[in-house]
């Protein structure tokens, strides 16, 4: 929210970022210090210079540095404590067009067995099949599988 390099900016430069992804260091553990704020003009950790090496990420250990914030007003009924709304926070990896295709595109003969009334689980089923025309057979025909758990559902549902 600070111009860059201005005010106390420099001691939080990895707030530039939502994600940077820099090369694994024993000497880069954390991006920030406590410490910073005693010398704004040379900060005790600077992150931007993890960036600014601009070495080849290919085949090598990575970090992940990722800035996620919060926000929160401080009230007097906080103190002498400020908690923030997000004690915690995580986020998720996704991967993003990682595979060819969608691999749920494989999963045609998706079925879906519930009871139709569910006070009474053991009476009858409500078979759904997705993906597949009820005509198509795809098993021998002498498979009776859907005739036979309406008939007995325990066999499929505990009650």
């Amino acid at each position: 929210m600070l111009p860059e390099g201005s005010g106390n900016e420099p001691i939080a430069s990895w707030a530039r970022y939502q994600v940077a992804v820099t090369k694994y260091k024993d000497s880069e553990r954390t991006s920030s210090s406590i410490y910073s704020t005693l010398d704004i003009a040379d900060p005790v950790e600077n992150f931007q210079k993890f960036i600014d090496d601009d070495e080849s990420i290919v085949d090598q250990d990575l970090v992940a540095w990722i800035s996620m914030g919060n926000h929160h007003i401080p009230h007097t009924e906080d103190l002498p404590v400020t908690p923030t709304p997000a004690m915690d926070s995580s986020f998720f990896l996704s991967p993003y067009n990682y595979f060819d295709e969608d691999q749920g595109i494989t999963s045609m003969n998706a079925v879906r067995v519930e009871p139709m009334d569910r006070t009474k689980r053991e009476t009858s089923l409500h078979i759904q099949r997705y993906g597949v025309k009820q005509e198509v057979r795809c098993v021998p025909e002498d498979n009776q599988y859907d005739e036979v758990i309406q008939n007995e559902p325990s066999l499929i549902i505990e009650a």
